[in-house]
């Protein structure tokens, strides 16, 4: 979960999504989460199916946001679901995939890991356009205690993530970086993902 890649849900063309999340595994992205929540049942399917098999041929991880689960025919490769405090508690007991969870406080990521969440994203960090007027942005600050309480576990730092403040993230604690616009709407998708890939790298080896 090094550069995880979620979509931007802003009604793009099935063939654009499509090439800019292809350009961003190009560039390193390590996982990507497909979270088209205003997209039509035809689209949705057909997108879908479109980056499952980008994703199925550079061996990357794909995520489906859990609110879309049931909302359309799932064709292709699929590693797992990526869950929220509503959808959760419907998760079925029986499962055999890797699951994420989105987290908005240290709390809300220790209680993703008691519910046996693989990994989680923390959010938001900084102000973001998607969580205005609905989450005011957690800071470092929450970073650095949800690491000091959850020392082995995987948390992406999501929220306003760019490569101005990608090292600020994973210096306060950070697995990873999450990221949407810092890619999907890049002039050079492929070009803004590696560069973030080679901040979280560089911070790892430190």
């Amino acid at each position: 979960m090094r550069l995880y890649l979620i979509t931007d849900d802003s009604g793009r063309s099935v063939s654009e999504l499509t090439d800019r999340v292809a350009r961003g595994i190009a560039g390193g992205a390590t996982a990507v989460q497909f979270r088209e929540k205003n997209c039509g049942p035809t689209n949705c399917s057909r997108a879908f199916e479109s980056i499952a098999r980008e994703c199925a041929k550079a061996n990357v991880p794909l995520f489906l946001n859990a609110d879309l689960m049931g909302r359309f025919e799932l064709n292709g490769h699929l590693s797992g679901y990526h869950y929220s405090d509503r959808t959760l508690p419907v998760r079925p007991l029986t499962r055999d995939t890797v699951s994420g969870y989105s987290a908005h406080g240290t709390d809300d990521a220790v209680n993703a890991f008691s519910h046996a969440a693989n990994f989680c994203t923390l959010s938001p960090i900084y102000a973001t356009p998607s969580k205005s007027g609905i989450l005011d942005p957690i800071g470092l600050e929450a970073l650095k205690s949800s690491r000091k309480l959850l020392p082995k576990k995987t948390i992406v730092a999501l929220g306003g993530i760019n490569e101005s403040n990608g090292e600020a993230c994973m210096k306060a604690g950070a697995s990873g970086l999450g990221v949407i616009r810092a890619i999907i709407a890049s002039d050079d998708p492929e070009a803004a993902a590696s560069r973030l890939l080679r901040i979280v790298e560089n911070c790892l080896l430190q």
